[in-house]
């Protein structure tokens, strides 16, 4: 299993890194507390986005 930090999370779902402390805050991205530093599980963070893709329209 992998884990990525917060930064590569943020660089992942492109937000910064406030943004993912408030989504592990209100729930959204299950993680990890090892030795202080939180970790996230990359197989959650793939699956989050891969269910919440949505293919751009074009007319």
């Amino acid at each position: 299993m992998c884990f990525l930090d917060d930064k590569e999370v943020a660089e992942r779902l492109k937000v910064t890194r406030r943004t993912v402390q408030n989504y592990r805050d209100r729930g959204i991205l299950s993680y990890y507390m090892i030795c202080g530093k939180c970790l996230y599980p990359e197989h959650e963070i793939q699956q989050m986005l891969d269910e919440n893709f949505h293919p751009a329209y074009y007319d």
